[in-house]
């Protein structure tokens, strides 16, 4: 049977069944730091919107916004640097700078991200579970040539509760049609990571790019922790379900 290709990227391949009883593994990743590597893309936008209001991006603050979506991001820097204009007008301007600057700067994948890709391939249907707005993952996932392979995208903007609450990962499990219990999460941020972990999946994380601190919070919330997205394996993924297997045996 034929892959559902790029002109139906929301659907999951025609090879993979939507029960949830089949025993397929579900691949859920998020997109910023995991798959592409965008750090650039939002410190752009925080120049620019929150510049003019003293923003530094201090331990403090990368600690307290990372994995947060823009909307939550801008709650959390409105408050720590009591910005004097409306939360509302502030969320606006973020979220349409950053979409902006995902659509026309340059971006690049994530070093060992299409390998990772390519190695999983076939293992199950993918997923995006990101943070950044939903028009920003379908420019980056096309840009970068990821849409081929990802059958479902989720911002989180879209559920109630953002990272770390496991909301964005069970919705996406939900779409591609795998119990949370088979699902694994690909992520590099401790909210992030928490959330996937709250959700009930396997986490892999690589909080490398974020550097020790973020590493040691990221820690408790991994199955597996990684210093290169180019480490993962379809043995690796796999073999986090054949434990749980043996184990209750």
């Amino acid at each position: 049977m034929k892959r559902v290709r790029e002109r139906n990227p929301r659907a999951p391949p025609s090879g993979y069944a939507l029960g949830m009883n089949e025993p397929q593994i579900g691949l859920i990743f998020d997109m910023d730091e995991t798959l592409v590597n965008t750090g650039a893309t939002w410190h752009a936008m925080h120049a620019s919107v929150l510049g003019p209001y003293g923003y530094k991006r201090t331990p403090e603050v990368h600690d307290a916004i990372t994995g947060l979506n823009v909307i939550d991001q801008a709650a959390v820097v409105h408050r720590m640097f009591k910005i004097p204009r409306p939360l509302e007008e502030l969320r606006w301007e973020m979220r349409e700078r950053l979409i902006h600057n995902f659509e026309t700067e340059d971006i690049e994948a994530m070093p060992g991200a299409h390998h990772m890709v390519d190695a999983l391939r076939g293992l199950g249907p993918m997923a995006v579970a990101s943070g950044s707005p939903k028009e920003a993952i379908d420019a980056a996932m096309h840009r970068l040539n990821f849409a081929k392979d990802i059958h479902v995208v989720v911002s989180s903007e879209s559920v109630k509760n953002g990272k770390p609450a496991p909301d964005v990962f069970l919705q996406a499990a939900k779409r591609i049609g795998v119990a949370p219990g088979r699902c694994v999460v690909f992520e590099d941020s401790p909210h992030g990571a928490e959330g996937g972990q709250a959700a009930g999946m396997k986490t892999i994380v690589c909080a490398t790019p974020h550097g020790p601190i973020t590493i040691g919070h990221a820690r408790p919330h991994a199955d597996v922790m990684l210093e290169s997205w180019g480490d993962v394996t379809r043995a690796m993924v796999e073999g986090l379900f054949a434990e749980r297997k043996t184990s209750g045996q």
